[in-house]
């Protein structure tokens, strides 16, 4: 049995031309089912929200009424052969597909020419699009042919043929086992700060398949793992050409893009987001509307439900975009459509997107002086955290909270969740000497007098400055600019004026080594 909201939101995720073309194939059966189907699919299709007391209240004197749970299911049987009626030349696996079945179908009769003239028509698709497991079935049907025919040299030629589709399918599948093996790891810990961290990450570069892969999904793979290790060991320089790498990949490929939207997002993302690191604001703020284009574009109207949960990533791109240029009005601005976003599509969101979005937009908050707006999207990560997701995200918002009430004067409650923070961070074995030396800033400081606070604020100016010359700041120097709000307290300045500057004499470095490589 189906659940009834599963149906309900599969008739209201058809197009209008989707549902058109619905009633016509339930028209053009013409039983009895199908006219019940039809009339129980505008019923649903009518509300707002699935009632079924309503429905079976509509339809009591229909003899459907008393197989309500049967009438569903077919219903759905109905529209899923629709909408694969519908869209069977749409991409060109639908098609292979459709060729299959088509083979398959003849040789059941016995019409083995014709299969044959069909079967290299799809084996030619197969190839052209690395399609290799499908490649591997009209294989195997053109063999069956062979030995009916006691051709068996030409069966021995098409054996060779499977294992070579095979072996490169298994050399594909190698890399993508590895790249989500890696992504697990960084989506875990995020930026590796610690020996052990570093030295999982070097394990699973061990670990790989040295093989090349030939098609672009392992490829796709390859550089994918790359380009998640460098980003996890905070190789800025690896990482861009590493996105720069994957971008152009895709792009040779446009039949990949259209079959997988969501990937050549998430690499745009994660392109925009390396550039980001070496200052290019203007050429990231481009990349993001050619992201916000893509849903409009006709090849993708069947991706939707893929491509726009996706669009949440770049939002948060955008977010920071302005943050970094000191634009926080404009940072604030997208607060609307982040929250309309989540709230359509978080079910559909990877937790990892969900927490860095709330994260900058918290942040953005904190820049601003809005520190209860602060709290309240710190609490979408803190309320939520799971072990297995950015755990460099968690420990930054469990600090940026404390400094938020730090700055509401919540003097009791702070005392409190710097000690459980203390105590986090000291089990967890991430107890550096900068998350030391902020914890004993924020408890001292709290009530304490203008002179006291100052010489704890140099303090902690001194220790953080020292950190970065070191490299050995630990989780919260890559997610918050701590210069930027201990500058703001000594020079009577603004934090998002500070931390835009920072950004510019950093990415400004960062360009430079790039420059030298």
């Amino acid at each position: 049995m189906i659940p009834s909201t599963d149906l309900f939101r599969l008739i209201k995720s058809l197009t209008k031309s989707e549902k058109r073309y619905f009633k016509l194939f339930a028209t053009f059966s013409g039983d009895r089912k199908e006219n019940n189907s039809l009339k129980l699919f505008d019923a649903i299709d009518d509300q707002d929200e699935y009632d079924e007391v309503v429905l079976k209240e509509k339809f009591k004197k229909e003899t459907f009424a008393k197989q309500f749970a049967v009438a569903k299911n077919y219903l759905q049987h109905i529209i899923i052969k629709s909408l694969t009626a519908y869209h069977s030349d749409s991409s060109p696996i639908m098609q292979i597909y459709e060729i299959l079945q088509s083979v398959e179908v003849l040789y059941d009769k016995g019409h083995f020419n014709i299969c044959r003239k069909l079967i290299q028509r799809g084996k030619d698709l197969c190839v052209e699009y690395e399609k290799h497991l499908l490649l591997d079935r009209f294989l195997e049907l053109e063999s069956k042919i062979f030995m009916r025919h006691s051709d068996f040299s030409k069966v021995s030629e098409v054996i060779d043929s499977q294992v070579k589709a095979l072996e490169e399918h298994k050399i594909t599948l190698d890399h993508k086992r590895s790249v989500f093996a890696m992504y697990s790891r960084t989506a875990e810990i995020g930026v590796a700060t610690t020996e052990e961290e570093v030295k999982s990450l070097n394990d699973l570069v061990a670990s790989l398949n040295p093989k090349e892969p030939i098609d672009v999904a392992g490829k796709y793979y390859l550089y994918s793992f790359y380009n998640l290790y460098y980003c996890g060991t905070d190789n800025h320089i690896e990482t861009l050409e590493y996105s720069e790498k994957i971008i152009s990949l895709l792009e040779s490929y446009p039949f990949f893009i259209e079959e997988n939207p969501g990937a050549y997002l998430s690499a745009l993302n994660n392109y925009c987001s390396s550039l980001l690191r070496f200052g290019e604001i203007e050429k990231t703020l481009r990349l993001i509307q050619k992201m916000r284009d893509i849903p409009n574009q006709k090849v993708f109207s069947n991706k939707r439900v893929e491509i726009l949960p996706s669009l949440i990533f770049s939002y948060g791109i955008e977010l920071y975009s302005y943050m970094a240029s000191g634009k926080l009005k404009e940072a604030l601005a997208l607060e609307t459509d982040i929250l309309s976003m989540l709230t359509q599509y978080e079910s559909d969101i990877h937790k990892n997107s969900i927490f860095e979005i709330s994260f900058n937009m918290a942040l953005a908050h904190f820049v601003e002086g809005n520190y209860d707006n602060t709290l309240s999207w710190l609490q979408k990560i803190l309320n939520t955290y799971e072990l297995q997701y950015r755990e460099d995200l968690y420990l930054a918002s469990r600090i940026l909270a404390l400094m938020a009430h730090y700055e509401l004067k919540n003097v009791v409650l702070l005392y409190n969740l710097v000690s459980s923070t203390h105590r986090y961070l000291k089990n967890k074995k991430l107890l550096h000497g900068i998350e030391s030396k902020l914890l004993q800033c924020l408890r001292s400081s709290a009530i304490a007098d203008d002179e006291t606070k100052n010489q704890k604020f140099i303090e902690l100016k001194e220790a953080i400055e020292e950190a970065n010359k070191n490299h050995n700041g630990g989780k919260i120097l890559h997610s918050i600019d701590l210069l930027a709000w201990v500058n703001s307290k000594l020079l009577g300045k603004s934090m998002g004026t500070l931390s835009a500057q920072n950004y510019a004499e950093n990415s400004k470095q960062e360009a430079k080594k790039y420059l030298k490589r």
